[in-house]
């Protein structure tokens, strides 16, 4: 939780996965999804982690908190290839080994990437 738009009422970000599965499973996994909501119920906005993030309950922590001091909370995660912003962007970046951080303005989901 935390306030996204800077109008002084929190918003809730939520993780969404499908076919999360535990270390010790073998297989592929579902896409993760971070979803924004104010707390009437109103949709946000939508960061699909996409399929190179592995969904299951151990994995994609995410922070939410004001962490450049605007009035606003960020929503920082790791991404990879493959991920789609709040806006609907594909990040398309060069490949990495592994997942790269990101930092989402919490009123946009569109991530700067570290």
């Amino acid at each position: 939780m935390g306030d996204l738009d800077g109008d002084g009422e929190y918003e809730v970000v939520l993780k969404r996965d499908q076919n999360g599965r535990d270390n010790a499973q073998a297989g592929v996994t579902g896409e993760v999804h971070l979803e924004a909501y104010k707390l009437d119920g109103t949709f946000m906005w939508k960061v699909n982690l996409g399929k190179n993030i592995r969904a299951g309950a151990h994995y994609t922590q995410f922070l939410v908190a004001d962490f450049d001091g605007d009035g606003k909370a960020e929503v920082i995660c790791k991404t990879a290839d493959g991920t789609v912003d709040g806006a609907g962007k594909v990040i398309a970046t060069p490949p990495r080994p592994g997942p790269t951080p990101a930092i989402c303005p919490g009123w946009t989901g569109i991530p700067d990437r570290l």
